[in-house]
């Protein structure tokens, strides 16, 4: 299924322009397009499209299927939020207030309130905000237009719904409207693609740009989403299934790190440390008593390299195993799956995609008893980013491949990525105080359910 989503900015009430947006269209091929401003407030005749057939619109938002298409069934939730049900899929049309930040966060937080986490979700429109500070630029600086609460907001809805910013990955923001004003340019990434985490690798979301071009008919890029066919429950985790079953897909094959020795990105496994002392997470854990605040009895290591905070953690008379999916280190899958906490340290920092850095998570709370505990820990953006610089590693999908001969990966990781990624894995945030060095970014989980 193709979807397509673009901010016209009411050019469909000009002729020269809707030709020109129906030539591209006949290239692009959507099976939905949906359409920000696509006429002027005060247009008496809405356009036809050739091929396609109106399914929904309000003043500012307006969507069409191909003529022999499918119809979904639809539903406004508001002028600015469309909502369209495909088997197996749930589209969401969205169009945020340009006007004002608190209507942006209303907007914000009523789709995070009503978002189905149980369905496959695709949010798609222009957000008229940057989600990061590198997202929205004012000549060379970050741009004051979208506020902290804005981009709280926005991870909250990420979070809570399980969803992916699937055009965030690159190191570099690909803006998606950019016009001067006071003699400096503005840059946003605004046009944005939000997908269930589950949707894994189903999806390919590309922006093209030319439509903003000399000859275009717009000034906002385009958002195209390709999706495999779906059929409702896939690509989640079977219900009931084992910590095993996950752990082992956490253990697939990963995608080739492309360097000379054509290393994969399994060589994570050549990160680990060898020590001679417990790691700072694994003191901090005892000297600040968060063993006993969270009640502690039993703990799994999840990437626990060579075991040293394991043998630490057992000369303090705790029920303590580690897992590590390197076979060298000799930490096998344990057998149990009822520990009251789970650690998982700098483990998906060096994984390089965001699937992975989830199947792994999904994997260490499958050890976690119900009501247990999750503890995951990465290093931070500021330190990555800082030894990236003075060792001038080579970039790599949102990171840098840390050594081409060993083909190993680094990212920064910062908190509000931890805490989707604990979302994602159905896990509810634990309010626990732990005090680490600003090297190390964390958060806790806590597992539904009780003993």
């Amino acid at each position: 299924m193709r979807i397509v989503s673009i901010n016209l900015n009411q050019r469909l009430s000009n002729e020269h322009a809707r030709s020109r947006f129906e030539s591209w269209l006949q290239l692009m091929k959507p099976d939905l397009l949906i359409v920000q401003e696509p006429w002027h407030p005060n247009c008496v005749s809405m356009p036809s499209l050739a091929g396609y057939r109106l399914v929904e619109c309000t003043v500012l938002l307006a969507a069409w299927i191909q003529s022999n298409g499918p119809e979904p069934r639809a539903e406004n939730g508001s002028e600015r939020w469309q909502i369209f049900h495909f088997p197996g899929l749930v589209v969401h049309h969205v169009y945020l207030s340009p006007h004002s930040s608190k209507e942006r966060r209303e907007q914000l937080t009523s789709l995070r309130l009503l978002i189905d986490r149980g369905c496959h979700n695709v949010v798609l429109g222009d957000f008229n905000l940057a989600p990061r500070p590198q997202d929205g630029l004012f000549g060379d600086r970050p741009s004051s237009f979208t506020e902290r609460s804005e981009r709280r907001a926005f991870n909250e809805l990420l979070t809570s719904a399980c969803l992916l910013d699937a055009t965030a990955d690159a190191s570099e923001p690909e803006f998606t409207f950019e016009r001067w004003q006071n003699g400096k340019p503005i840059r946003f990434r605004c046009d944005l693609a939000l997908l269930s985490a589950r949707l894994g690798g189903t999806a390919r979301v590309i922006y093209d740009h030319s439509v903003r071009s000399v000859g275009g008919f717009t000034d906002h890029s385009a958002l195209i989403v390709d999706l495999d066919a779906l059929k409702p429950g896939d690509a989640e985790t079977p219900a009931g299934a084992s910590a095993a079953d996950q752990a082992a897909e956490w253990q697939r094959p990963c995608r080739t790190i492309p360097d000379n020795n054509a290393a994969r990105a399994a060589n994570a496994h050549k990160t680990a440390i060898r020590r001679s002392t417990p790691s700072q997470i694994a003191r901090c854990l005892k000297s600040q008593g968060i063993f006993a605040a969270l009640n502690v009895k039993s703990i799994l290591d999840f990437g626990c390299g060579y075991g040293f905070d394991v043998q630490y953690y057992r000369s303090l008379a705790l029920e303590a195993d580690g897992y590590d999916a390197e076979p060298k280190f000799g930490w096998p899958l344990p057998a149990r799956t009822d520990y009251d906490l789970v650690t998982i340290v700098f483990v998906v920092n060096v994984l390089p995609t965001r699937e992975e850095r989830l199947a792994a998570v999904r994997a260490a709370a499958g050890f976690a008893r119900p009501g247990g505990y999750v503890l995951v820990a990465a290093r931070s953006v500021a330190a990555v980013t800082a030894e990236a610089r003075r060792g001038r590693w080579r970039k790599f999908n949102d990171g840098w491949i840390s050594s081409a001969s060993k083909g190993t990966f680094q990212r920064g990781i910062p908190r509000e990525e931890l805490g989707w990624l604990l979302g994602a894995a159905d896990l509810e945030l634990a309010d626990v105080s732990l005090r680490l060095t600003s090297d190390v970014s964390w958060l806790v989980g806590r597992k539904r359910g009780d003993r």
